[in-house]
């Protein structure tokens, strides 16, 4: 269950009237919460931050919107604040709730979208009287930007880095895994040639052909290469494995944000 810290922006910009209209969309954006109408407060949150830009805002927004359950909506708001202010008090709340949300993402779907956000106070654009009539299905010009949940980023081009980033990573796996099993070998050999050995002399029986030459030629490779393969192939292991997690993580959040 994710926990929800919902706190007022400070607000300060000079002219008076936007000071107005970002504090009332800010106190909609409460008023809401108080009656759990959570996709229009994430949407009031947004539309005061349009005014105001503000670390705080933008955070009330993407908890509003994962209250909501649009894990889209959540993430694409959450990536923001990250952008717009990277290293802000908010930065390690943020990143774990991102990792979180990704896996719920990855198990159960995007979740549930809010609806688009609109701006009823933006007025339509007057047409000429001698204009061709409008397309019932294309939204007035306002002169205004993108709606905050339509991607103009055009990065989507990019989105197969990521699962580049996971198959080199797990060849690196692959790899380090193969340089364990090739230095920790030759300690698995001197032990067995030991053993072999040692069960001989208890037992006072012949020694099998080889075992001494197999117990010398172990321990030189091991001190020569085997240890420092061993441990270095562990290594690589651990951060291509931290890397693979990584990659897929940020696959995911590109997807979610691309729809």
């Amino acid at each position: 269950m994710i926990t929800v810290v919902i706190l007022a922006a400070q607000l300060a910009l000079p002219a008076q009237a936007d000071v107005d209209a970002a504090r009332a969309a800010e106190e909609k954006a409460f008023a809401a919460i108080d009656e759990q109408r959570w996709c229009d407060a994430a949407h009031r949150f947004l539309d005061a931050n349009d005014i105001a830009p503000s670390v705080d805002l933008i955070y009330n927004a993407a908890q509003a919107a994962d209250y909501a359950g649009d894990r889209k909506l959540a993430l694409r708001l959450y990536a923001d604040l990250v952008g717009a202010y990277p290293g802000s008090d908010r930065q390690e709340a943020v990143n774990q709730r991102m990792v979180e949300l990704t896996g719920e993402v990855t198990k159960s779907g995007a979740g549930t979208a809010c609806p688009e956000r609109t701006t009823p106070e933006a007025p339509a654009a007057t047409l000429p009287d001698d204009a061709p009539d409008a397309n019932p299905d294309t939204a007035a010009v306002t002169g205004e930007g993108a709606p905050a949940d339509s991607d103009t980023s055009g990065g989507g081009g990019m989105s197969f880095l990521p699962w580049v980033g996971v198959g080199v990573s797990a060849v690196a796996v692959l790899a380090g895994g193969a340089m364990v099993a090739a230095g920790g070998g030759q300690a698995l050999l001197h032990s067995y040639a030991k053993g072999q050995i040692e069960n001989a002399q208890a037992t006072g029986s012949d020694v099998p052909d080889g075992a001494h030459d197999l117990q010398s030629g172990a321990r030189a490779a091991w001190q020569t290469w085997g240890e420092a393969t061993f441990f270095a192939g562990i290594g690589t292991a651990v951060i291509a494995t931290l890397l693979v997690g990584a990659a897929a993580t940020w696959g995911v959040v590109d997807l979610v944000l691309a729809e």
